[in-house]
């Protein structure tokens, strides 16, 4: 029987680790700027994910985050960080290529590109690509040097980012099936609140998931979900999970041109449902839309995907923030103290600072100019 058990983690300590952090996330290297406009130091704490950081950021990290805030675009941002630079180094030392896919159906506008990575250098015989859909994830990968699949991977990994393994082919003549059926937690009644045998139940039918073959879906799916996956799936299974694609499975981006797509694998709502611990509650109301007739209210142990990354702790990677709240939740589960709450109810307890989402927003945007201006969208 698979033990869940973690530590609550200790904040970080230390200059160093802020720098290390606001680097890396934001290309900010350590400097002395002092101005007056400056956000508070709750307000930047948060934005970075470690409220409990015992010490002080800088003037600089402070304003910086400020302006990052107020910026319509790379140029509006005029403390001196890695996107703005000349040489160009962030761009010219990368060890990945770097294309743009356009997706026509989204119809907001941080949702209509995606971006594929692969090694330099890797041949065209090699169909495969690592597939993300914020520009975030790219600038990390970019940041730390990865020059090959596993440190590419190893980077996404780490961050908590969404990403895919994904292979370009046709759509034309395309045989399509469901995914394998997945256990989930089932009805309870109203009212209910979980206990230890539920736990255990949940524990078990994660555990039997997240070592079959789609388990490593769930890393690849990032924020929570990828959190939770990592209870079971370490390092090393993630090296070696499969980088194949079963095209009667998969979800496909299509591409422009005739026929052509590319194809990856993700996780069905079922199996969210089920790693997030999801509990049908019936409401007593009827509901002609579902088989069953009757009404049911979505409640978890976790919040569903929507809800945690509309959250003020989803900044856009795993951050301290992100693994207290995790350790703490598991630990109430483990404790039988863990109560369900409705996606709504979970929205409310993660809402924190509104600032901070607003920051992974702004992030993103400066990222798409950034890499619009520098990526070609012809996939070879």
């Amino acid at each position: 029987m698979r033990n869940f058990r973690v530590a609550i983690p200790r904040a970080p300590q230390g200059d160093a680790a802020l720098n290390a952090r606001i680097q890396l996330r934001f290309g900010l290297p350590p400097q002395q700027f002092l101005d007056d406009a400056m956000w508070t130091r709750n307000a930047t704490l948060n934005a970075l994910g470690v409220d409990d950081f015992d010490g002080e950021p800088s003037p600089a990290v402070r304003a910086f985050m400020k302006q990052i805030f107020e910026a319509d675009g790379i140029a509006d941002v005029q403390i001196p960080f890695d996107l703005a630079n000349v040489p160009d180094l962030l761009w010219n030392q990368r060890g990945v290529e770097v294309n743009i896919v356009n997706r026509p159906d989204e119809t907001e506008d941080h949702n209509r590109f995606a971006f594929l990575l692969r090694p330099l250098g890797q041949g065209y015989d090699d169909e495969r690509r690592i597939l993300v859909f914020q520009a975030v994830p790219v600038l990390y990968v970019l940041r730390e040097r990865a020059r090959d699949w596993t440190a590419i991977v190893d980077v996404l990994f780490q961050s908590g980012c969404e990403f895919h393994i994904v292979v370009k082919g046709s759509q034309h003549g395309r045989t399509t099936r469901a995914a394998p059926l997945c256990r989930t937690l089932g009805i309870r009644w109203p009212d209910y609140q979980p206990t230890l045998h539920d736990f255990q139940q949940w524990v078990n039918l994660s555990d039997e998931f997240l070592t079959s073959p789609r388990g490593i879906l769930a890393v690849r799916a990032g924020g929570l979900i990828a959190r939770i996956a990592r209870l079971v799936i370490g390092n090393a299974a993630l090296r070696a999970g499969a980088d194949d694609v079963d095209l009667q499975s998969a979800t496909e981006l299509r591409l422009p041109g005739p026929d052509q797509a590319l194809f990856y694998e993700r996780l069905t709502q079922k199996e969210e449902d089920l790693l997030c611990g999801l509990f049908l509650i019936p409401t007593g109301q009827k509901d002609s839309t579902d088989a069953s007739g009757r009404q049911n209210s979505r409640l978890s142990y976790f919040p569903l995907p929507q809800a945690f990354e509309a959250s003020g702790l989803n900044v856009g990677w795993w951050s301290y923030n992100c693994e207290k709240w995790f350790c703490q939740v598991l630990t109430d589960m483990e404790q039988g103290k863990a109560r369900l709450r409705t996606q709504g109810e979970w929205r409310n307890v993660l809402r924190k600072m509104h600032r901070s989402r607003k920051i992974k927003q702004k992030q993103n945007h400066l990222g798409r100019e950034y890499l619009l201006a520098r990526c070609s969208s012809k996939i070879s």
